[in-house]
């Protein structure tokens, strides 16, 4: 069974901030099985003092480089390689930019870089 309201109420178990520790744990969907041990309390932190992990919620500029050297050069043009990275032209709705959207939830976005006569985020 899981652990008694005696013990929740002795320990002040505090959901989100107390630690528990035990052998041979079975871990369900909504109960922690303690097999009749009792556990072991250990630190106990608040949420506040936790590692708090950004997550981007802004758009990230991206810059593509298509680099030619004299005796090879990339297989895909400069147009090619915007629709495959940022879908712009509309033709790719599976591109780099959308999964890499899709993936993190919609918390990051590629925007192709513009300035310094570079436009839509592609520069040979």
């Amino acid at each position: 069974a899981g652990l008694s309201e005696e013990f929740n109420l002795q320990e002040s178990i505090i959901s989100g901030e107390t630690t528990l520790f035990g052998q041979r744990v079975l871990l369900g969907r909504n109960a922690i099985n303690f097999r009749g041990q009792v556990p072991v309390l250990g630190s106990r932190t608040r949420k506040s003092e936790r590692r708090s992990l950004q997550t981007p919620t802004e758009a990230r500029t991206l810059l593509i480089l298509r680099v030619s050297a004299q005796d090879s050069s990339p297989t895909l043009s400069i147009a090619e390689i915007r629709e495959e990275v940022f879908g712009l032209q509309g033709v790719d709705s599976i591109n780099v930019a959308s999964q890499m959207e899709s993936c993190s939830f919609g918390r990051l976005e590629l925007v192709p870089y513009s300035g310094f006569g570079i436009d839509q985020g592609v520069h040979e």
